[in-house]
């Protein structure tokens, strides 16, 4: 008996080391294993089209975000997972009515029958219908107060039935779906952000406030610290390769002479094979441009835990939230 339950915890072992491995595995794959990412832009005779795709773990996760002004749909999202698209806010069972009404209008303006449905039932010739016997008329009786009364509370019931089964689903369909949540919780930052650039917008309007709360907190040293570590991320998330040409041209010669001299700038090292054509004479814009790279979440992690050891900062950040409380 004790050989048996000593095998079973052993196999009860053995399953979660097996777990906390794959557990940790995962974890350590989504620290150091980086996103790579593609931007492809192409712009010429006031058409555009832009993509931006993303791969992880050698495409085990990939998405995509993709715009054309060619295009009915305009923006379109693909998110895959091991390569089979996941829907998103319903977008197939949508595209796939759109296709069956459409081809249900070609059909019929080119007198076709309809594709899927019922063919429609021609009236037979008079020699092949079959004249049925006549049959006497059966008066009809008369039914008791009761039996109707009975009859239409089962019909109560079943309109009932059917209401509660409509609402039911209209409820499921009100649900929000994750990528809702998801969108409605970047929505909430996003609003949280602006409240916060609207406080500072605010402070630069008193200059003497401004300027005691930056001796208070040593903002000057603060500010230097956040600019660092956004020029951190910045060198380790920016493109490594880009190749393409950009041609471009404006009314004003200096102007465009400008914009030349700020793309140089902006460029990096590593782009040798893109090409910029400056045009002094015309006013035009074309490009094919490509740009990948790659992003890791231990950078991030880094910059958010120096964060957390930075004293400066939390103190701003309980003066900031003190007041609120």
């Amino acid at each position: 008996m004790l050989h048996i339950i000593l095998g079973i915890l052993k196999i009860i072992g053995i399953l979660v080391g097996i777990i906390f491995l794959l557990l940790l595995a995962a974890l350590l794959a989504a620290v150091f294993v980086p996103v790579r990412y593609k931007l492809s832009a192409k712009a010429q005779a006031g058409q555009y089209a832009v993509s931006l795709r993303g791969s992880w773990l050698l495409h085990m996760v990939s998405a995509a975000v993709t715009a054309d002004s060619a295009g009915e749909s305009g923006i379109e999202v693909a998110i895959r997972l091991f390569g089979i698209r996941l829907p998103l806010f319903g977008s197939d069972k949508k595209s796939g009515k759109k296709h069956k009404e459409k081809d249900r209008k070609e059909d019929a303006e080119k007198g076709r029958k309809p594709s899927g449905d019922k063919a429609v039932k021609r009236d037979e010739p008079e020699h092949e219908q079959k004249l049925e016997p006549s049959k006497p008329e059966r008066k009809p009786k008369r039914r008791s107060e009761s039996e109707q009364s009975s009859k239409l509370s089962k019909q109560e019931r079943k309109t009932g039935q059917n209401e509660s089964k409509a609402a039911k689903m209209d409820q499921k369909a009100d649900r929000p779906n994750i990528l809702q949540k998801i969108w409605f919780q970047c929505r909430r930052i996003c609003d949280k952000i602006k409240q916060i650039i609207q406080k500072i917008v605010a402070l630069l309007r008193k200059p003497g406030e401004l300027l005691a709360l930056a001796e208070e907190y040593e903002a000057r040293e603060l500010l230097g610290t956040l600019v660092g570590h956004l020029v951190f991320l910045i060198a380790h998330y920016k493109p490594r390769r880009i190749r393409g040409y950009v041609r471009f041209g404006t009314d004003d010669p200096s102007v465009t002479g400008q914009l030349t001299g700020l793309i140089y700038f902006l460029l990096p090292a590593r782009a040798d094979r893109f090409s910029v054509c400056p045009e002094f004479n015309e006013k035009v814009f074309e490009t094919e441009t490509v740009c990948s790279g790659h992003i890791r979440a231990l950078h991030v992690l880094r910059v958010l835990w120096r964060c957390f050891r930075d004293k400066r900062l939390r103190r701003a950040i309980s003066a900031y939230r003190g007041p609120r409380g």
